[in-house]
């Protein structure tokens, strides 16, 4: 889409997530993690700042989870080199979670009842660039966006 975007995210562990979503887990241990592996208190700060705030707004909205999508994906880049990275997305399949009465973040069920699945029959390729802000797209971009195989979303 050509639109600048930022992402802000950080990891929990699967175990953590139910504990996280109900509000009891505490994030010292996690930050103590954070301080073994050389984070500065700048990141620190960031990673306590952002599950605040996605806890916050999960509690005052009552979010739940609803969707789940699962894919297989190939990454392409050029060694630690990140100026462009390009991403494809193959058997994409998206389920309804349906959580019942159960505190758990996900359905456990491996059989899913095929009227709450959609198997997408179309990969999707994300193309990454780190470029200046007035520096023009790439030729080679502007010829997948235009390529009669692809829609640009």
């Amino acid at each position: 889409s050509g639109e600048a975007s930022t992402k802000r995210r950080f990891n929990l562990p699967n175990k953590d997530v139910d504990a996280f979503l109900a509000g009891d887990l505490s994030l010292n241990g996690h930050v103590e993690k954070l301080r073994k592996r050389g984070a500065s208190e700048k990141e620190v700060r960031k990673f306590k700042g952002l599950a605040v705030e996605m806890l916050t707004m999960i509690v005052t909205e009552r979010l739940r989870p609803a969707v789940r999508t699962e894919y297989v994906r190939s990454a392409f880049q050029r060694g630690a080199d990140q100026t462009v990275r390009v991403s494809i997305d193959t058997d994409l399949r998206m389920r309804a979670e349906d959580l019942g009465a159960s505190k758990h973040w996900m359905s456990t069920d491996a059989a899913v009842d095929p009227r709450h699945r959609v198997d997408f029959p179309h990969a999707v390729v994300e193309v990454k660039l780190q470029c200046a802000e007035n520096e023009r797209v790439p030729a080679w971009i502007e010829d997948l966006m235009t390529c009669r195989f692809m829609e640009s979303v």
